[in-house]
C-alpha cells in the first residue's frame, strides 16, 4: 500500500474549507435543535426512548451518586436520569449551546428533577440565542 492510498478525506459537513470540522458540526446541530427530539424519535422508530429507560433500569441497580452525559444534546438521557434515579447529580455537557439552551429550557419547565448545568454554560447559551 503506498502513500497516496492511504490519504485520509477530511469531511466536512457543509464542504466550506474556511472552518474546522469540529465547529462546522457544533453550528450543524446548534440549527436542528429545535427539531432534534422529533427527528430522532421518528428516524430512531422510538428506539431512543426504549433504550433510554433500559439504562435508567441498569443504572438503578448500582445507585450511582452522579452521571456526566457526554454529548447530552437535549438532555433526554439527562433528565431522565434526574428524574428516576433517587440522590443523583446529573451533569449534562454538549459541544452545541442550541442543544444545551434547549436542555435549560426543559428542565426548567419540568416539574419532575432538574438537570444540572454550569452558570458560565447558561450565560453563554442565553448570550448565544440572543445574537
Amino acid at each position: 500500500m503506498n502513500a497516496e492510498s492511504r490519504k485520509v478525506e477530511q469531511v466536512l459537513p457543509y464542504g466550506e474549507e474556511s472552518s474546522e470540522k469540529k465547529e462546522q458540526l457544533r453550528v450543524m446541530f446548534d440549527r436542528i435543535a429545535p427539531v432534534y427530539d422529533r427527528a430522532n424519535h421518528l428516524f430512531s422508530f422510538q428506539i431512543d426512548k426504549s433504550w433510554r429507560k433500559g439504562a435508567i433500569r441498569s443504572l438503578r441497580r448500582l445507585k450511582p451518586l452522579q452521571i456526566l452525559d457526554v454529548a447530552t444534546g437535549t438532555g433526554d438521557f439527562a433528565l431522565e436520569a434526574a428524574a428516576g434515579l433517587e440522590a443523583v447529580k446529573v451533569t449534562g455537557i454538549d459541544i452545541s449551546e442550541g442543544m444545551m439552551y434547549f436542555t435549560i429550557y426543559i428542565s426548567e419547565n419540568l416539574s419532575r428533577g432538574a438537570a444540572r448545568c454550569s452558570q458560565k454554560t447558561a450565560k453563554r447559551t442565553a448570550t448565544s440565542i440572543a445574537r
